[in-house]
Order: structure tokens, then C-alpha cells, then sequence
């Protein structure tokens, strides 16, 4: 555990900028970073334990002095709200005019009046009540106006309703009301600027109310301000003496003031003149103290005032902040907008509520103190978003988090000893080592990225409620406590489930409609119903099984959607239906029979409904005990050493499947085959021979031109040479790989799927002619037509991605040498996904170019190489050619492929000769997945498959699914090419899902779905 001391020196980096860098794991414990720029700056992992984060000394002084601007105004402002009503009063008569007195000492509790009403509720609301009373002036005034009338129109008015003669009161107050007319209204206003005596009292008090409200909101303004810059860059004390001073002042400038000093009573207007200004500037001192305590109804106020205090201080605006450590730091007037801030650790921070919070989950001053205290025990957080809060080690006993965000939430070690997390969502959360004896987990989201290792835990609760009229809150176990590890058993099962919850009983028609609406929107991901449960009192659930890696949020969001307009339309139909049965009924019988037979009406038409939900109830039931018919698999089949000489002594097969987490394993081996080596050395012969053949024809390969040489054989005996090649691949290949050794794994494939499953179907073996190998002429894919084959190094790992957010998908499509050949087919077919998907195209670039392409911002999605391309004989190294033949390799862009891939790219396709050099290259830098061509490739069928491809993945279709449907097209092009349909292969990183291209017309989505 880290400890401070106060004598440690601190580390320099006041004014640094290290805007956009990446600063992963970088140490600034203990540093002085006032005035750093981390703008845009990847820190995950980054330590600021003790930091001490801010302003500058000059910015401090900056700001003192705007501080020193706001409580001088402040003063002027509550001087001016006292000092204009009572200003143009007489001063020269001996005699108080009692009325006028009265009438000050009533503005003045207006005003009064009208902070305390702001204290209560608040400025926003406290506006909006004035400007309702302006607006009744702006209405009222010109009505008044125009009813003032001379004595004849009066008189002339009281005859026509028959009195003679009218009141002296009605004369006298309709006379008055010429006050209000404009001319009388300028004339008053003109009288009342120029300190004249004779202005009308009425225009006097309206003017002097307008200007004493005025200055109360400037009062207010300037002085909370200036109390929280204050307590921003100096605490209490600036702000306390401060104040003093503005008393001080107001206190001093009617002393030396002449209508002070020419009053006639001095004392009573001294107590005016320094007594409400200085209850004015003690109540909005109050109103400050609230703001200061981040009272919810004046938050805007302590917004602006720490918007302004951040001006030039430390930076963290749009930072990555994952997992980032700034334990004890201290963070006054440090700007954190937009930044990620997933499992941030801010455990004992100072002065956090003085930092600018925009957008992160911070802005909520409850969860703020939580992340801050870890202390949250017996609180109430229902609802609240906890996305990506790091409560590791945190007091959570007894807390409700009822319908809680706590995806990508670390509680590690956390105490949360009988919790509610009713409903709440874990996706991506981690709870190893979490002590959750006596939860209560009912319909909590949780998925295959949730970490439930070493949870410690006795027993939990599966519902909140017990069931009506018992005390059962389906416990587990129902008696007794959890062995070790039998918590995360318990949940294995839920990780592949989405849990549907129906308060109101189900109606089954609206339900099946939805059901297979959710599957038309999903049609990659296999789902089906797992089952039905009543839970009593009207609550059902029924279970869907989807595949570990769905994205369940999605699922069960768009399947609540689908439920809730399917129902409204059902119920909209029967109703229709019910009241055009009425209306035939009223028309064709008597009034004594209508009320009988719309009765009998309405029966038969709810028994007809519940004969409806009876079939659709059915129907519902048959999909539950009903065997799901397909499923997704991923097998990995890993030859551990060993060679085509000595034989593969350790081959293990991993087969993970859709609905359980784990692998189920099988071990086997094989033989040495010297054989295999040999007829790839004739194949690759004869291929070589095809290819001058071509180049001749003008069939061009998409590798560097070789010189031609002189050909003495013809077409059609490499081509019947070739195919006889073929035959024998298939029957070598299969031959050896149902030895019985061997043939254990192959009859556990084909026990465990069925015909329909789709099946991802990986290679590992650090052999190059491993890779070589058509590996889809074994049977196995003859007979699963939904399975297809990669290949992959054995060992696996995955980056850390950054959360770049990108409004397309981002393709960044590369064309080089083109000598000999047409990429414009491949540039045509990337240009159909414009409207959709960003596509920006590099023709012949430069290194440089290129390098600065893949160190965009944004980052990329895909990107495609179309042009030469050739790999060393033993797979090690692969070029691809640029313009002016630049030849480059992958560990002359490490770097910034490097990067490429932490921001997010899934996919690069190299739709070029012989990349298999080029696939081994990227997958040491982990990308998720790769298409190459084995071998070199004509120019005709690289351009076919690229197009075939795009339109199967842009479909929707998976990867694997996609590469084989256009792999398999390329068969039609095998009687002037044969072997076209062998050359794509996949390379498949197997810590990584493969990534599924889907485009909607507002929105794409890049997932990581097979």
C-alpha cells in the first residue's frame, strides 16, 4: 500500500503538455501536475496516487483579481438595490412623509423577500416568477391606459345605465388612470431620470422595483461566484475576509454620502442606508454556502463558477482514464470533461467537487461520494449509473441497487453482504473475490464478460419479494450454505440466457410475434426458448438461450420494445372487432334484445381470444421441450510441435460451444507423412507452371512480375495435371487424418453438432505447410456446410481497446503497385458502402502516407490492401508493394499498426498474392482476424472474391460464413483457374471473436459477433 509523507519530494510537471500521447502504466504518484495538458491522452493504467492537480500560481492570481472584481460589484449591486429607491425622496422637508416611508421599507423587504424566496427555490425558478409578473405589467398597463376617460364620457356612461349623475369615487379613480397612458409614462420617466420631484410616485415605484430586482440578480450572481472562486483558490478565508470588507464598505459609503448627511432623521436612513445592504449581502452570502454545498437548485451557478476556476488548469478533457489510479490525489479545479473514466479509482481524492465533471458519472454528487468514500452501505441507489465505477474493497452491505448500471463496474473485493441488485446490470463487471452472502440477484443482466470468480457466498435470494401469502424468497440453496465455487456454478447457466420479465401475466400471440421479430433483427445470433416459469401474483419469466458472447442488453431491449407495440396493436384489433360487433347487433335488432345479445357478443369473442392464446400458449410450449436445431461452435485444434518427418505426437481439440462457457477437450495424434510435404512440392510446381501460363495469356498474378521464361508445355496438360494433383490432395489428406488416433476427435466433432450449427474451425500450428494445407477438402466440411476452417498461431492474446466512439464504420482501403493489374474493381465494389460506411481510399501511397493514415484519430474499423504482395518460402516475413514499388513489411508500421488495433481495428484483408508471411506478421500484433491469399492469386479471381465477400459480410453474414460462401463462388472460375476456391484462407486470432459487419441506415455496428 502506498504511503504519503509530507517530506516527499514531488515530481515536476507543472505546464507540461502531453496532449495525445499514450502514457500507458505511466507513474505520476506524488507529481506536481498544476497547469498539465492531458488532453486526449491515453493513461489507462496510469497512476496519480497523491497527485496534486489545478491551477498555476500565475492562473491563481488571475483569478483573485476577478474575484476581487465580483465581491466590488457585488457591493456596488447591493448598495444600488438600497440607495436608487430612496434617492430621489425629499431631503430638504423637516417632516417625514409617512406614506413614503412605508413605501421604501415595503421595496425593501421586496427585495428582501426575493432572496429568501431564491434561497428557497432556487434562481431558475425564482426568474421565472418574475417574468410572469413583468409580462402582467407589459399586458396590464396599456389596458389601464386606455380606460382613463375625461368627466363627460364618465357621466355620459352612468346615464346610459340609467343614474344621473356619476360617483365621485368612479371620476376620481378613472381620472387617475391617465397615468398609465404612454405620454404620461414617458413624461414621468423622463422627470424620474432627471431627479425632478414632481415624477409620479406610481412610475417612481415601478422603476425603482425594476432596478432594485435587477441589482439583486447581479448581487446574487457575483457574489456567489466570487464566494466559490474563493473557497476554489484560497478556501474559507479569502471569502469570509472578503465579505468583511464589502460590510466595511457598505457601511462607509453613506457616511460620506450627501443624501446621508442632508436627511433629515440621519439615523433612521443610516439604518436604511447600511442595515439592508448588508442583510442583502449576508442572505446571498447564505445562498453562496448552499451552492458551495452543491444545492440541486442553483447547481448551475457552482457549474459556472468552477467552469471559470478551471481556465488553465490541469487537463484531462476527453482523456482515457481506465483503471487509472488517483487515490489520495488532490484535484481542485482539474478538468475531467468527457473523459473515460471506466473503473477509475478515486478513492480519497480532495476537493473533487471543485473539478469539472461533465459527462462522466461524477456529475452525480451521491455516486461522486461513493467513488470518493467507498463508503455506501444501507444507501439507496436505484437506478443510479454506476457504468464503469470502481467500488474495489467498497462497504456495500445492505445497498439497494435496484435497476442499477453496473456494467464494466469493478467490485472487486467488495462488501456486498445482503445487497439488492433487483434488475441491475453486470455486463462486462467484476466481483471476484466480493462477499455477496444473502443478495438478492432477481432478473439481475449479467453475461459471459462478468467475472464471478472467488465470489464469497453463502446463500442469495432469487427474488425481492416473497411469493404472495409465504415468506419465500427463493433462497439458494434452499437449505444449508454454498461450497466453494459453488456460487459461479450456479450462474454459468445464466451467462447465456436473457431473462424476460412480464408483471401482468403474458400474452402469448404478442409474445411469439416479437419472438421471431427479435430473431429477423438478430439473424447471426441463434436463440431459443429455454422456458417459462410463474412466479406468482402475475409475474411470468420465460428464458431465451443465446450464444456467451450476445450482446443481452440488445436482445432484451429490442424484445421489450417489440412486446409492448405488438400488445397495443392486438388490443386496438380486438376492440375494433368487438365494437363493429356492436354495431351490427344495434342495427338489425330491438332495443329489448341489444343488451342480451352484446353480452353474448362479448363472450364469445373473449372465448375466441382465449382459444387464441391457447393455440399461440402452445405453440410456445412446443418451442420450449423442442431441441434447438441450430447452434454456433468454436473448435481449436492445436498441434502441439511435432512435424510431417516426425509425426504430431500432441494434437488437442478444445470445442467451446453457445450455450456453456467452458471447452470440452479431446486429445489425439498423428503420424509422420512424408507424403503430404511431397505432393505439396508437385502441386506448388505445377501452380508455378500455371502461372507463367497466365502471364503469358495476360492473366496477371497480384505479385511483384517475375521475368517470363521460356514455357514448353501446354494448357491442357497443366490443367489435367493439376486436377489429378487435386484428387490426390483430397484422398492424401483424409486418408491421413482417419488414422485411428486422430479419428476420436473427428467422431467428437461430429457427435456434437448438428448439420445446421454454425462451426468456426481453427488450425494452430506454428508449421507453415500446416497452413498450406486445403484443409476444407477434409469431409468433415462436406458435411457441415455451415462450418469453415482458419488458421492461427498457438499463441493467443488480445489488446486492450481504446473507446474511440465512431459515427460509420471506417474502412481504410489501400491500393498500391498496380502494374499489370485492375484494382479500380476492387475500389468500385468499397465504393458502394459509401453511404453507409466511411471509406477513404489511398492510391499508391508513400510510407510516410501510409503511417500517417493509420495514426488517424478515429482510428479504423478495416483496412484493405489491394495490389502485389509476396511472403518469404517459409512464411516468416510477407511485402506488399506501395507506389514506386515501395516495398514494405509489417514490422516497418508496428507502431502505428499497433495502435491501429488498440483503437479498434477487427479486420484486414490483404486481397493480394501469397500472404500467409503477411498473416503471421499481424497476428503477433493480436488483430482479431485477417483474409489472405495462400497462394499467389490471378487478378480475375481476387477481384471476384473481393466483390462476393462484401456482399455476403455487409449483409450481415459472419465472417467465417462469408469467406466460405465467396470462397466456394470462385468455383465456377476453376476450369481456366483451378484451384481458385483453395486461395482464401482466415487467420484467426482465438483470443479474439471475429467481428460481424452489419450497416443500417443510421447507425453501423462492428461487433464481435460469428
Amino acid at each position: 500500500m502506498l504511503i504519503h509523507s509530507s517530506k516527499q519530494t514531488r515530481k515536476n510537471y507543472r505546464g507540461r503538455s502531453f496532449k495525445n500521447q499514450d502514457l500507458t502504466d505511466a507513474d505520476f504518484s506524488f507529481a506536481d501536475i498544476r497547469g498539465a495538458d492531458f488532453t486526449g491522452a491515453n493513461l489507462t493504467n496510469a497512476n496519480f496516487n497523491y497527485a496534486l492537480a489545478g491551477l498555476t500560481k500565475f492562473r491563481i492570481i488571475i483569478i483573485s483579481i476577478v474575484v476581487g472584481i465580483l465581491f466590488l460589484t457585488a457591493g456596488i449591486a447591493a448598495f444600488v438595490a438600497m440607495y436608487v429607491p430612496t434617492h430621489f425622496f425629499p431631503s430638504k422637508s423637516k417632516e417625514i412623509n409617512h406614506l413614503i416611508a412605508a413605501i421604501l421599507i415595503l421595496r425593501v423587504f421586496v427585495n428582501i423577500g426575493l432572496l429568501v424566496i431564491t434561497i428557497r427555490q432556487g434562481i431558475a425558478e425564482t426568474t421565472k416568477y418574475l417574468l410572469y409578473l413583468f409580462s402582467g405589467m407589459i399586458l396590464t398597463i396599456p389596458i389601464l391606459g386606455a380606460l382613463a376617460t375625461d368627466e363627460e364620457k364618465i357621466d355620459n356612461f352612468f346615464g346610459f345605465l340609467g343614474i344621473s349623475e356619476a360617483p365621485n369615487w368612479a371620476i376620481w379613480l378613472f381620472g387617475k388612470l391617465r397615468i398609465f397612458r404612454s405620454s404620461k409614462i414617458i413624461e414621468s420617466v423622463n422627470y424620474f431620470l432627471n431627479g425632478n420631484e414632481d415624477a409620479n410616485h406610481i412610475i417612481d415605484i415601478i422603476i425603482t422595483l425594476i432596478i432594485s430586482i435587477v441589482a439583486i440578480f447581479v448581487l446574487i450572481l457575483t457574489l456567489s461566484l466570487a464566494v466559490v472562486l474563493a473557497e476554489i483558490i484560497a478556501e474559507k478565508w479569502l471569502a469570509n475576509r472578503a465579505v468583511i470588507g464589502i460590510l466595511l464598505l457598505m457601511a462607509g459609503i453613506p457616511i460620506i454620502s450627501n443624501s446621508f448627511r442632508s436627511s433629515p432623521y440621519p439615523l433612521i436612513f443610516g439604518v436604511i442606508y447600511i442595515g439592508f445592504p448588508c442583510t442583502l449581502i449576508l442572505i446571498t452570502q447564505h445562498l453562496a454556502k448552499k451552492i458551495l454545498a452543491e444545492d440541486s437548485k442553483n447547481i448551475f451557478l457552482l457549474r459556472l463558477a468552477i467552469a471559470i476556476g478551471t481556465v488553465g488548469s490541469t487537463c484531462f478533457k476527453n482523456a482515457n482514464l481506465t483503471d487509472a489510479d488517483f487515490s489520495h490525489a488532490i484535484l481542485k479545479s482539474t478538468n475531467f470533461r468527457f473523459s473515460n473514466a471506466t473503473r477509475t479509482f478515486w478513492r480519497q481524492t480532495k476537493y473533487l467537487k471543485f473539478a469539472r465533471v461533465e459527462n462522466t458519472i461524477l456529475e452525480d454528487i451521491k455516486i461522486r461520494e461513493l467513488l470518493i468514500t467507498g463508503w455506501g452501505k444501507d444507501q439507496e441507489y436505484i437506478g443510479a449509473n454506476l457504468r464503469g465505477a470502481n467500488l474495489a474493497v467498497a462497504d456495500l452491505n445492505n445497498a439497494n441497487f435496484r435497476q442499477a448500471n453496473l456494467s464494466e463496474s469493478s467490485l472487486k473485493a467488495a462488501y456486498l453482504n445482503n445487497a439488492n441488485l433487483t434488475e441491475a446490470s453486470a455486463i462486462g463487471t467484476n466481483f471476484s473475490t466480493a462477499q455477496m452472502s444473502g443478495t438478492c440477484l432477481e432478473g439481475w443482466n449479467i453475461d459471459h464478460t462478468t467475472i464471478l470468480d472467488n465470489v464469497e457466498s453463502k446463500y442469495i435470494y432469487l427474488l425481492e419479494k416473497p411469493l404472495p401469502e409465504t415468506d419465500d424468497r427463493e433462497r439458494r440453496p434452499s437449505s444449508g450454505y454454498f461450497l466453494p465455487g459453488d456460487f459461479t456454478k450456479l450462474f454459468t447457466e445464466v451467462l447465456n440466457t436473457v431473462d424476460l420479465i412480464f408483471r401482468n401475466g403474458v400474452d402469448a400471440k404478442a409474445f411469439m410475434s416479437s419472438f421471431q421479430q427479435v430473431k429477423d433483427e438478430n439473424q447471426d445470433v441463434p436463440m431459443t426458448i429455454r422456458g417459462m416459469e410463474n412466479k406468482g401474483d402475475g409475474v411470468v419469466v420465460i428464458t431465451i438461450d443465446v450464444p456467451p458472447e450476445t450482446e443481452k442488453e440488445k436482445i432484451h431491449r429490442q424484445f421489450l420494445k417489440f412486446y409492448e407495440q405488438n400488445l397495443g396493436v392486438l388490443e386496438e384489433k380486438y376492440q375494433e372487432e368487438l365494437q363493429e360487433i356492436k354495431r351490427q347487433i344495434n342495427q338489425n335488432l330491438q332495443e329489448s334484445e341489444r343488451k342480451y345479445h352484446i353480452e353474448l357478443a362479448k363472450r364469445e369473442k373473449q372465448d375466441a381470444r382465449l382459444e387464441e392464446q391457447k393455440n399461440y400458449m402452445m405453440s410456445l410450449f412446443n418451442q420450449i421441450f423442442q431441441k434447438s436445431t441450430s447452434a454456433n461452435y468454436l473448435v481449436i485444434i492445436n498441434f502441439e510441435g511435432g512435424n510431417f518427418e516426425t509425426g504430431f505426437p500432441v494434437i488437442r481439440a478444445n470445442i467451446w460451444s453457445d450455450n456453456h462457457p467452458l471447452p470440452i477437450s479431446f486429445t489425439g495424434n498423428l503420424p509422420a507423412n512424408s507424403e503430404i510435404p511431397q505432393l505439396y512440392q508437385n502441386w506448388s510446381q505445377k501452380y508455378e507452371q500455371l502461372r507463367e501460363y497466365h502471364q503469358n495469356s495476360g492473366f496477371l498474378p497480384r505479385i511483384k512480375m517475375k521475368k517470363q521464361q521460356t514455357t514448353n508445355f501446354s494448357k491442357k496438360d497443366i490443367y489435367q495435371e493439376i486436377r489429378e494433383l487435386e484428387k490426390e490432395w483430397r484422398s492424401l489428406l483424409n486418408n491421413w487424418l482417419n488414422e485411428a488416433s486422430f479419428h476420436k476427435i473427428e467422431k467428437a466433432l461430429r457427435t456434437k453438432f448438428n448439420p445446421s450449427d454454425q462451426v468456426r474451425l481453427i488450425i494452430q500450428s506454428e508449421d507453415i505447410l500446416m497452413q498450406r494445407i486445403p484443409w476444407h477438402l477434409w469431409n468433415f466440411f462436406s458435411d457441415y456446410l455451415f462450418a469453415e476452417t482458419a488458421i492461427g498461431l498457438p499463441e493467443a492474446n488480445r489488446v486492450e481497446k481504446l473507446d474511440i466512439a465512431r459515427e460509420k464504420i471506417r474502412i481504410l482501403a489501400i491500393f498500391g503497385n498496380d502494374k499489370g493489374i485492375n484494382v479500380e474493381a476492387d475500389k468500385k465494389y468499397l465504393s458502394s458502402l459509401s453511404s453507409e460506411a466511411e471509406v477513404v481510399d489511398l492510391v499508391k501511397p508513400s510510407r510516410q502516407e501510409l503511417d500517417e493514415k493509420l495514426w488517424d484519430e478515429k482510428g479504423w474499423d478495416i483496412i484493405c490492401f489491394s495490389g502485389h504482395s509476396d511472403s518469404e518460402a517459409d512464411g516468416s516475413t510477407g511485402y506488399f508493394y506501395l507506389g514506386n514499388e515501395t516495398k514494405m513489411t509489417v514490422e516497418e508500421l508496428e507502431n502505428s499498426l499497433a495502435r491501429t488495433i488498440r483503437k479498434g481495428l477487427q479486420l484486414a484483408i490483404f486481397n493480394s498474392c501469397d500472404g500467409l508471411g503477411l498473416a503471421r506478421q499481424f497476428a503477433r500484433l493480436h488483430i482479431p482476424a485477417i483474409i489472405v491469399m495462400r497462394e499467389e492469386v490471378p487478378d480475375l479471381v481476387a477481384r471476384k472474391f473481393f466483390k462476393y465477400f462484401l456482399e455476403s459480410f455487409a449483409g450481415g453474414k459472419s465472417l467465417y460464413i462469408s469467406v466460405r460462401e465467396a470462397r466456394e463462388k470462385l468455383q465456377v472460375l476453376e476450369d481456366k483457374f483451378p484451384g481458385a476456391s483453395w486461395l482464401p484462407i482466415i487467420c484467426q486470432n482465438s483470443a479474439e471473436i471475429p467481428p460481424s459487419f452489419q450497416l443500417s441506415v443510421n447507425s453501423y455496428q462492428l461487433s464481435a459477433n460469428s
